[in-house]
């Protein structure tokens, strides 16, 4: 954003094109400038203008509220008439050869990070080549007062969407699923996001906020928000079950992860690979899913296969005979077996004794 008179800048980039991060860029622009200008120039993009027949425009309704609010006139161009906003135009170009030629960045962070630094020691404080003067110096003495104040409140930008929370007290957002407190779960909520938050409301309360995450396919957890959810609610034994999985190591997580991209029910797949570890041991499991990682098979009933065919194929490598202290003492001084609770036996073999009692003929 160029202001006309004293060609003072505000610059920032943004991860996308839409709409929320377009009025998210005037926001932060009026608040670097303290201050609203009377009237913007824009060409005909979509954010501005839905459609245009000669010199009939019809705005898009959300932008036209969004500039009502901050008390500025949007100004369309004519249709392929760039000339008409040249002080941008040539702006760009200078940022393009001033700026971002020959650097690099490591994120959009680190080039923000750049680009302000940039737009406040070198963009705003050159010697101008029209008006012969710095930016700031024109902006601070002659133009600011010129500006329309700022509102108490800024106008909501944020991307808002109706949601429904899981049993598990999670939304989806994108590719991502965000938790809210247990007592939300299963109910209509709503989420707004923003380039740094997604928040989680329920009518006008918010109950929720969570640094927005980029990635995809991950699951972001405040754990205040599991608490209470095992006694109130019967699925939340899926959170029990991922822990005890996760515990596993580093090899779980990875696990988890390429399960979270499959259409597998994930709280069926905690459930039985936990079973898995119950029954197996840890040691064994653990082996099988580094197997199973590097042959991309995801499931429980992958993993079981697993540990069943590597315990076949030691059983064919051990010596015939029964391995008695008398036949082989060595083998069963160097033989470990990991210890078991009994009760976890009884639980997967139940035996129902048959009622025997004594009826009357």
């Amino acid at each position: 954003m160029v202001l006309s008179f004293s060609r003072m800048l505000y610059l920032e980039f943004f991860s996308s094109q839409t709409i929320e991060h377009f009025m998210s860029g005037h926001r932060r622009a009026f608040h670097f400038f303290e201050g609203v200008v009377k009237k913007i120039r824009y060409d005909n993009l979509a954010s501005v203008v839905l459609h245009r027949i000669g010199s009939a425009v019809q705005f898009n309704p959300r932008f036209l509220a969004f500039s009502a609010h901050y008390l500025f006139d949007p100004s369309p161009c004519n249709v392929r008439s760039p000339h008409e906003k040249g002080r941008v135009e040539k702006t760009i170009a200078y940022v393009k050869s001033n700026f971002l030629s020959g650097r690099t960045f490591s994120s959009l962070t680190d080039l923000n990070h750049q680009a302000f630094m940039w737009r406040d020691q070198v963009a705003n404080c050159r010697i101008h080549g029209t008006t012969g003067k710095r930016p700031v110096d024109l902006f601070v003495e002659q133009e600011k007062s010129l500006l329309i104040p700022l509102p108490k409140t800024d106008y909501d930008t944020r991307l808002t969407l109706g949601v429904k929370s899981t049993s598990q007290s999670l939304v989806q957002f994108e590719t991502n699923r965000y938790s809210a407190p247990f007592a939300y779960a299963s109910r209509m909520l709503t989420l707004k996001a923003d380039d740094q938050w997604v928040s989680i409301y329920d009518k006008e309360k918010l109950i929720a906020q969570h640094p927005r995450s980029y990635q995809k396919y991950q699951v972001i957890e405040d754990p205040r928000h599991c608490k209470g959810l095992l006694s109130s609610r019967p699925q939340g034994a899926y959170f029990k079950h991922r822990d005890a999985f996760l515990a596993l190591g580093d090899t779980a997580h990875r696990y988890l992860e390429r399960l979270t991209r499959t259409e597998l029910y994930l709280p069926h797949q905690m459930k039985k690979i936990v079973d898995l570890v119950d029954l197996y041991g840890q040691t064994e499991v653990r082996a099988a899913i580094e197997h199973a990682l590097s042959h991309n098979a995801l499931g429980h009933e992958y993993l079981r296969n697993i540990i069943q065919a590597n315990r076949r194929k030691r059983a064919a490598s051990q010596p015939l005979g029964s391995p008695c202290s008398k036949i082989n003492p060595d083998l069963i001084r160097s033989t470990w077996v990991e210890e078991r609770d009994p009760g976890l036996y009884d639980a997967h073999f139940q035996i129902k004794e048959e009622d025997h009692e004594d009826r009357e003929p």
